[in-house]
C-alpha cells in the first residue's frame, strides 16, 4: 500500500466520523485497506478527529465561557469532543451552522454526558444550564405576555390571576454559578472547593426586551413557577402547601412591585 493510499485512508477517517466509529467498533475492519492500514493508530486519529470538532466550536466560547474554562481545567475536553463528535455520526447529522443552534446541540449533549456524581460532571451541568440560559436571554426579543399592571393603589386580592411580566426561565442549581466563576479565575482551579451552594435564579426578559438574571427566594421562585394566566393567587398558595390568606397575597405584590407579575383578569380556574 503506497503512501499516498494510506494518506487518503486516514483523510477518509477524518471527514466521516462514521468510518472511525466503525473501525473502533471493528478494529480488523482496516485490514480491507491492506496491511499498512491495519496498524493505523485509532485512539490517536479520534483524537484528532475530536481536537478538530473542538476547533469547529471554538466559536461558541463567547456564550459559554465558564464551560470551556471547566473542561479545561478538568481535563476533559479531547474525550467530550471526541465522543460528541461519534455521537453526531452516529445519528447523522452534521454539526448546526446556526451559532445558536451549534450551541444549544452541544449544550444538551453535555447534559446528558458529564456524570453528576463527580465533582467536575456536577459543575459542568450547573455550568452549561445556567450558560445556556443566558444565551438563550441574548437571542430573543421583547418579552411576550397578555397583562395589565397592577394598580399602584390597591393591593393584590387573593381571586386576582397573575400573568408574568415578560418572559422567564426558571433554575435550581446545585452551585453558585458566581462561586464556580470565581474557581475558574485561579491560576490552578481546584474544582472540589467548589461547594454545593444551591441558588434559585431567573434568567428575564422584561416587555421592553431588557434582559437580568435575578436571584430568587424559595416562595418568588415557587409562586413564579405556578403562574400561568390561569390560575388564581388563592390558588397557587393552595398548590404550595400555604393558606389562603392575605400574607400569600401581599408576598405576590411584593412581587407586582418589582414588576415580575402582572394581572390577567379575575379568577379563571379555582
Amino acid at each position: 500500500m503506497s503512501a499516498r493510499a494510506l494518506h487518503a485512508v486516514v483523510a477518509a477517517g477524518l471527514r466521516d466520523p462514521r468510518l472511525l466509529g466503525g473501525w473502533a467498533a471493528d478494529p480488523a475492519a482496516l485490514g480491507a485497506y491492506g496491511s499498512e492500514a491495519a496498524g493505523i493508530d485509532l485512539a490517536g486519529l479520534s483524537g484528532f478527529a475530536g481536537l478538530t470538532a473542538k476547533v469547529r466550536h471554538n466559536g461558541l466560547r463567547d456564550d459559554f465561557p465558564l464551560t470551556f474554562r471547566l473542561l479545561a481545567a478538568a481535563g476533559l475536553e479531547a474525550r467530550l469532543f471526541t465522543d460528541y463528535l461519534f455521537a453526531c455520526a452516529r445519528e447523522g447529522r452534521a454539526f448546526a451552522p446556526a451559532p445558536a443552534r451549534r450551541g444549544a446541540e452541544l449544550a444538551d449533549f453535555i447534559l446528558a454526558w458529564a456524570d453528576p456524581r463527580s465533582a467536575a460532571g456536577a459543575l459542568l451541568i450547573d455550568v452549561v444550564r445556567h450558560e445556556r440560559a443566558l444565551a438563550r436571554l441574548r437571542c430573543g426579543g421583547p418579552g411576550g405576555g397578555e397583562a395589565k399592571a397592577v394598580p399602584r393603589d390597591r393591593p393584590l386580592r387573593l381571586a386576582d390571576v397573575p400573568v408574568l411580566a415578560g418572559e422567564i426561565e426558571l433554575l435550581e442549581l446545585g452551585h453558585d454559578p458566581d462561586a464556580i466563576a470565581a474557581e475558574l479565575c485561579r491560576a490552578e482551579p481546584a474544582l472540589g472547593a467548589v461547594a454545593p451552594s444551591p441558588a434559585l435564579l431567573g434568567y428575564r426578559r422584561a416587555p421592553d426586551g431588557t434582559t437580568g438574571l435575578l436571584r430568587l427566594d424559595a416562595f418568588s421562585f415557587a409562586f413564579l413557577g405556578l403562574v400561568d394566566g390561569e390560575a388564581s393567587i388563592g390558588s397557587i398558595a393552595a398548590a404550595l402547601g400555604l393558606p389562603p390568606a392575605p400574607p400569600v397575597a401581599a408576598a405576590a405584590g411584593q412581587l407586582a412591585e418589582a414588576g415580575l407579575i402582572a394581572l390577567r383578569g379575575t379568577r379563571t380556574r379555582p
